[in-house]
């Protein structure tokens, strides 16, 4: 269901407690106070509202149009839609009413459905919900069906089918619930198991549920009026389910079915006879233990879930429910582990960074680091990925000795992808430079590199308040500084940083790879940085002759970046080179 909604059932329940406890005095001022809020556009309907619902008036419940008419019109809407996506697919644009070459990029297409086929989607899912809310199950039950017929068939097509706006989740709840109340016998448990989609589980990761599809609270909710014969219901749907397997929607719904029947105690049965096979029997009990504030118990049962998933989201997951049941307990210590549980689980940039703030903020950065440090020693071989994290916690640590060694033998281009190179090149020279706070390029080069979030995650989070790039920033430069890096180690670092720093400068210029020039900009500047630093000004000045004058002195567009990053640096301008 989309964020920010509710069910009818449970909304008309809050309206009712709301008015049931008013005189008529207050509820005439509450009418006019809502009458007052709408908009001048908004007025009339209002009103129209008013009267349609008032008792005497002639027409009680809204019109709606005849359910012959209303198939008839899905029929021809669905014929219109297949000739569009025909024409489409054939690339005869021409035959399209909307569609004009001159309003459009060369790379544009329509999209399969047109704006005003959509308005008329969307217009008969009214119709069917005003039947479904007047009552009119059965006849709604018809239009409903027709229209995710419609919705199948269209679905067929290999294009991505832009549907409206709707609240899909609670249209095929509505669906659901017309066929329950509309059937019986066996026919009951094998049209309503059909409507409720059970093998719609995500495509791409079919342990789990999809959550455009209602589950059975949202049918039970779809209605003002409870469901009947639940009690001869339920046990024929929770066999279906059980025979459907543990993928990820079957599952989810007899969880739900086994916490509204047997409770608590049914659904940690049914947790751990799945197992690993399953996590989300342990998320959904672990949810119900949040829900009930029962933290310890949580945080004993995520512990033992964690130890059974082996890797991966799931794992990650349950790592998140024991971070949150122990803050909710007041554990640090538990906090703590489920950020690193979190990490062992799904090694990336947000992970690693939340691990180490919280271990920072425990005054435990050391062991924080040693943990980290220690889960990469112990692999053989480890994809690029996992090198580049492993380099960021080489760095915090200060070790700038091993980072350097593991990029050593890398190419000068490429740093946008696969080893981050740029990163290491760039503690190099803030090293070399004595980390001075006016070296513009340096800067830019550090925050380059760690810009690249090497390990993909579908989670946005942030370490204390900084996002992962930040923070790493700072923790970097203050392991370095702490290492207290010897003027003979850095030099040697510095002299790997000034060959492959040229070569990059020159491979990106003189093969003219003009997207490219702001970044050989940056690594000429940050070179310069560290001369001017150490007092060695000529050098800087005779870096920009060699780059600027002599060998690329007609690219004016990396002149231009080189000028750009010059701006930028405190320290440059006061070399004021001249090309």
């Amino acid at each position: 269901m989309k964020e920010n909604t509710i069910a009818l059932r449970p909304y008309l329940e809050a309206v009712e407690n709301i008015c049931r406890p008013l005189s008529k005095e207050q509820l005439i001022e509450l009418v006019l106070k809502l009458a007052q809020d709408e908009s001048s556009s908004g007025r009339l309907g209002f009103l129209d509202r008013i009267k349609a619902r008032s008792p005497g008036a002639e027409n009680i419940i809204n019109a709606v149009a005849d359910v012959d008419q209303l198939l008839d019109d899905i029929q021809a809407l669905k014929e219109e839609i297949l000739k569009r996506i025909e024409a489409i697919e054939n690339g005869n644009y021409e035959a399209l009413d909307d569609w004009d070459w001159e309003d459009t990029n060369y790379d544009d297409e329509p999209d399969l459905i047109s704006n005003e086929q959509s308005n008329d989607m969307v217009a008969l899912f009214a119709e069917a919900g005003t039947l479904f809310l007047n009552g009119d199950t059965a006849d709604a039950r018809i239009v409903y069906d027709a229209l995710f017929r419609l919705m199948a068939e269209l679905e067929k097509s290999d294009f991505y089918l832009p549907y409206p706006d709707l609240d899909w989740r609670e249209e095929r709840a509505r669906h659901a619930r017309c066929i329950y109340d509309s059937s019986d016998g066996k026919q009951k448990i094998e049209a309503f198991a059909d409507a409720m989609n059970l093998d719609a589980s995500l495509r791409y990761d079919k342990t789990e549920n999809n959550a455009a599809y209602p589950m059975l609270c949202d049918v039970m909710n779809a209605r003002q009026e409870k469901m009947a014969d639940l009690e001869s219901f339920y046990p024929k749907w929770k066999s279906l389910l059980e025979e459907k397997g543990l993928e990820g929607r079957p599952s989810t719904l007899l969880l739900e079915a086994v916490h509204q029947t047997e409770g608590i105690k049914g659904v940690e049965k049914l947790a751990r006879a799945w197992g690993s096979a399953q996590p989300n029997g342990y998320l959904f009990w672990l949810n119900l233990l949040m829900a009930e504030k029962q933290f310890d118990k949580a945080s004993t049962i995520a512990r033992q879930a964690i130890t059974l998933v082996k890797k991966g989201k799931k794992r990650e997951e349950l790592s998140q429910v024991l971070v949150e049941a122990s803050r909710s307990a007041g554990n640090d210590e538990g906090v703590l582990e489920g950020k690193f549980e979190k990490f062992y689980s799904s090694p990336n940039d947000e992970n690693m960074s939340q691990a180490m703030a919280e271990a920072i903020k425990l005054n435990q950065r050391e062991t924080g680091l040693a943990r980290i440090l220690n889960f990469y020693s112990k692999k053989k071989n480890m994809s690029d990925d996992e090198k580049n994290l492993y380099i960021k916690a080489l760095l915090m640590n200060g070790n700038l000795k091993n980072a350097v060694e593991m990029v050593k033998d890398a190419n000068s281009i490429g740093w946008s992808y696969g080893l981050n190179v740029g990163l290491v090149f760039g503690c190099v020279v803030a090293a070399a430079s004595g980390y001075e706070t006016g070296a513009g390029a340096i800067k830019q080069v550090l925050n380059r590199g760690l810009d690249n979030w090497y390990a993909y995650s579908d989670r946005v989070a942030v370490a204390d308040k900084k996002t992962p790039s930040l923070f790493f920033y700072d923790e970097i430069l203050s392991g370095l500084k702490a290492a207290k890096l010897s003027e003979y180690h850095t030099g040697q670092y510095f002299e790997w940083a000034q060959e492959i720093g040229r070569k990059r400068v020159d491979e990106i210029v003189s093969n003219t790879h003009r997207g490219a020039y702001d970044r050989a900009a940056m690594v000429l500047g940050s070179l310069a940085e560290v001369f001017i630093a150490k007092g060695e000004t000529e050098i800087a000045q005779n870096l920009f002759d060699q780059f600027c004058k002599q060998k690329y002195n007609r690219h004016t567009a990396f002149k231009r970046e080189v000028r750009s990053v010059i701006a930028g640096s405190r320290l440059l301008k006061t070399l004021n080179p001249v090309f």
